[in-house]
Parts: C-alpha cells; sequence; structure tokens
C-alpha cells in the first residue's frame, strides 16, 4: 500500500482497484488503510465516481513520500536480487 500512495502521481489510491491489480480482496488493505489514516499519512476523500469504492490520498509532507518512495525502490531490487523478478500477473499472491 505505501508503494500504491508513494508511486500514485496525484497521491490518491483506490482501494478496490488496487486489489483488482493486485488480485486480492480490498478487505487485506483495511488494517493498513487504518494505520495510515491513524498516524495521519493518508485521508479519505470524497467519492470521484458513481461506483461505491472508497478514495484515500496521501498527506503529509512530500519529502516523506519521496523517502518512502526511494526506500521501496531499493527494497524491490533487494528483493529481485535475492528471489527474482515476480511475475506481474502473480505479483499480488507473492509480496
Amino acid at each position: 500500500m505505501l508503494a500504491a500512495f508513494a508511486s500514485a502521481p496525484d497521491g490518491r489510491v483506490n482501494l478496490g482497484v488496487l486489489a483488482d491489480s493486485k488480485g486480492v480482496s480490498a478487505a487485506v488493505y483495511y488494517p493498513a488503510i487504518r494505520d495510515l489514516l491513524a498516524m495521519r499519512l493518508a485521508v479519505r476523500i470524497e467519492q470521484l465516481t458513481r461506483d461505491r469504492r472508497r478514495w484515500y490520498a496521501r498527506s503529509g509532507d512530500d519529502l516523506v513520500w519521496e523517502g518512502l518512495s526511494a526506500m521501496i525502490s531499493g527494497l524491490q531490487r533487494h528483493f529481485d536480487q535475492m528471489v527474482g523478478p515476480v511475475p506481474a500477473a502473480a505479483s499480488g499472491t507473492r509480496r
């Protein structure tokens, strides 16, 4: 979820869309989004489309998100070196 927020050009994430892209249920992200909301690193935003899916936006200083993005990229490179890249279709099940 941090990677999704850090890489979102507009800083917004839809849990349903994220879950669909990873092949998992949106419910797997509920604990993480609750924690991000509690830490004020994300905020719930108004409904952007007519569907029921909830949208969230990252909050906080851009330097925080730039640092997180760099850390996530480094961890991804490390993971890929250790176990090899995960095919896109399997990325939701192995990460």
